[in-house]
């Protein structure tokens, strides 16, 4: 629960803002357009970062960014003989993960976590090839192939803007879910995180109350 000490917290900043507004950035606008953004809360999401900042006017907007690098463990096996036939389940796709950056915290039942923004991003397949006996229970030498298929490291960069933040505490929390799911290969977390949120000054011409 936001505190009456807090929130005088709050506005004590904000008067020192509104004194030391010189080389501060004060005017701000955007555009962004997002066909992936489909977030939900499950029990595949995974946490990565959280931040919070002190909200003191409902006309200031706040500019998050988020760096993420992460792959995913393990590989995945198959098998392919000369007549095309799979002995074991391939997958040569890229591992499509989704990053959603929230307000309010998604893991709280009792909450209600908006998303901000959401982006989907991929780790590229390598594969290692090797010929293979595809049948070693019959006579002879059935020749086929043998794929291990591993994925590579990415660092997924982005920033998105929430235009309508909440008086007072407000806090952002950064997510990641596996949008694929290979047998032999995991997605638990990342190897590296930054994840900021900037609160950024009304323009100077807009018609807005302080909180």
């Amino acid at each position: 629960m936001w505190s009456n000490d807090s929130y005088r917290h709050c506005n004590k900043h904000h008067d020192k803002k509104e004194k030391d507004k010189n080389g501060l950035l004060t005017e701000f606008d955007f555009d962004e357009f997002n066909q992936n953004q489909n977030p939900f809360p499950g029990p595949g999401l995974i946490p990565l970062a959280n931040t919070d900042l002190c909200i003191n006017d409902k006309c200031d907007r706040v500019l998050l960014n988020a760096a993420i690098n992460w792959a995913p463990a393990g590989t995945a096996t198959a098998t392919l003989n000369l007549s095309g036939a799979i002995s074991s389940g391939l997958f040569l796709e890229p591992f499509q993960t989704r990053f959603t950056i929230w307000r309010g915290n998604p893991f709280n039942p009792n909450g209600q976590a908006v998303p901000i923004c959401s982006f989907v991003d991929s780790s590229p397949f390598n594969t290692t090839i090797m010929t293979v006996d595809v049948d070693p229970t019959t006579p002879g030498f059935q020749l086929g192939l043998s794929f291990t298929i591993g994925f590579s490291p990415v660092t997924t960069d982005f920033k998105c803007v929430d235009e309508n933040p909440e008086c007072g505490k407000v806090e952002y929390f950064l997510t990641m879910v596996p949008l694929d799911f290979i047998d032999g290969v995991s997605l638990t977390g990342a190897t590296a995180v930054t994840f900021t949120a900037m609160e950024i000054e009304k323009h100077d011409d807009d018609c807005c109350d302080c909180c």
